[in-house]
């Protein structure tokens, strides 16, 4: 017997002792967490020993232990495939294989909401900037991305869905905007109308398909002539890794099906342009005419070929 429990009390050490002793293999790019890692703890800086040496290597440890990955993707399969809830605190695990951004949880069950003075704050702030690009002879529009869970939240879990509000930023702000004169296109109701499905389930933002009808709406709003999008030829491939996806479940990613439309090649970037969350891109397109600057969120990643193909730069 007390063989035994030596035998599970070493099998017990030796289980725990992997993340430590894993940290001397060579750690696999940490691209999954939208966050910076701790960095390595220092005994002593400019300002001399540092106080916090202790705590600082916690937080390294618990960011660099060996197999992180692994096993952390390991702990969020057990918990959401078999307990239905998500590991990761971003991360909201809903129904039918859907994932939504934890961050939206407050607007949709109406709660935290802003003021109305900070919604007539945000309007008369956009309609300053909307006389001053007036005054220089540009056109000004302001447009809202929907959370995902405004305008699918039937997979939400059913805890948080019975709570749903209607009350929402997103509906609460328009007559705000409407009495400032705000010119503002409005994608929560383009969305709204369609009766296919524009998000993708394990992201959250827009499909390319969805990305096309905001571009379409955006254009028709400001009176720009431009090829109708969703009308262009386009493919389908199983090749789509979503934001969230990527959070929950690193190493166990399910692939979804994109749509690629052909034929919006006509721009080019203008210099290295390392990906679309680079903070400024510049493009030009000769075949096309006038100027836009667009300041835009995560959304805009997929918008950007479409208003690209429709302006010279």
């Amino acid at each position: 017997m007390k063989k035994g429990y030596m035998i599970y009390a070493a099998l017990f050490f030796g289980l725990c002792l992997i993340p430590v002793l894993g940290m001397a293999v060579p750690e696999r790019e940490q691209s999954s967490e939208n966050r910076k890692l701790a960095d390595a703890p220092v005994l002593k800086d400019e300002g001399g020993w540092n106080l916090d040496y202790l705590s600082d290597a916690g937080a390294y440890f618990q960011d660099h232990f060996g197999f992180r990955q692994e096993l952390v993707t390991a702990n969020a399969l057990v918990q959401g495939k078999l307990f239905g809830v998500s590991a990761a605190d971003s991360v909201i695990q809903g129904t039918d294989g859907w994932l939504y951004y934890k961050d939206s949880l407050d607007d949709y069950l109406g709660t935290n909401q802003m003021s109305g003075r900070a919604l007539f704050n945000v309007a008369h702030s956009l309609a300053m900037m909307q006389a001053y690009v007036e005054r220089q002879g540009a056109d000004f529009l302001f447009t809202i991305a929907p959370n995902k869970n405004s305008l699918y939240g039937e997979h939400m879990p059913y805890y948080d869905s019975s709570r749903v509000s209607e009350e929402k930023n997103l509906v609460n702000i328009k007559p705000w905007l409407e009495r400032e004169g705000v010119h503002y296109a409005d994608l929560y109701e383009m969305f709204q109308g369609q009766e296919e499905i524009l998000y993708h389930k394990r992201d959250s933002h827009w499909n390319n398909k969805g990305a096309a009808m905001a571009g379409d709406t955006l254009l028709d709003a400001l009176g720009k002539q431009h090829l109708t999008f969703t009308e262009a030829p386009s493919e389908r491939r199983t090749d789509f890794t979503g934001d969230l996806d990527e959070m929950l479940y690193p190493l166990a990613l399910t692939p979804e099906e994109e749509i690629y439309y052909v034929g919006l090649d006509r721009f080019s970037y203008v210099g290295e342009v390392e990906s679309t969350f680079d903070p400024r891109i510049t493009t030009v397109n000769p075949s096309a005419e006038g100027s836009l600057v667009m300041y835009r969120d995560s959304f805009g990643n997929a918008l950007l070929p479409f208003l690209a193909n429709s302006y010279a730069d």
